[in-house]
């Protein structure tokens, strides 16, 4: 059973700067990061569910470098880079 959202690492980072000034400062941020995390969870069970069902070859096709799963990923990666200099760490 995959853990709810709100209890992954990424997730809890993320959230960790609702409150005082990183959340005046980053509202934005947080909320797309939080946003592009949630995306990449639900390609990322997409390509599980096809991996489970053994169909290797759609499954490596959904892992592509053009696929819904790798431009979730790249947007949740740039999104935690930019929080995190948005915030200064």
């Amino acid at each position: 059973m995959r853990q709810p959202l709100q209890k992954t690492t990424t997730a809890r980072w993320a959230s960790g700067f609702t409150g005082g000034a990183h959340a005046v400062r980053a509202e934005g941020r947080i909320c797309r990061c939080l946003a592009n995390h949630a995306a990449f969870h639900v390609e990322a069970g997409k390509v599980a569910t096809i991996i489970n069902a053994k169909k290797k070859d759609e499954a490596e096709k959904m892992l592509a470098s053009s696929s819904a799963f790798a431009e979730a990923s790249k947007k949740v990666g740039i999104s935690i880079i930019e929080l995190k200099n948005e915030i200064g760490g």
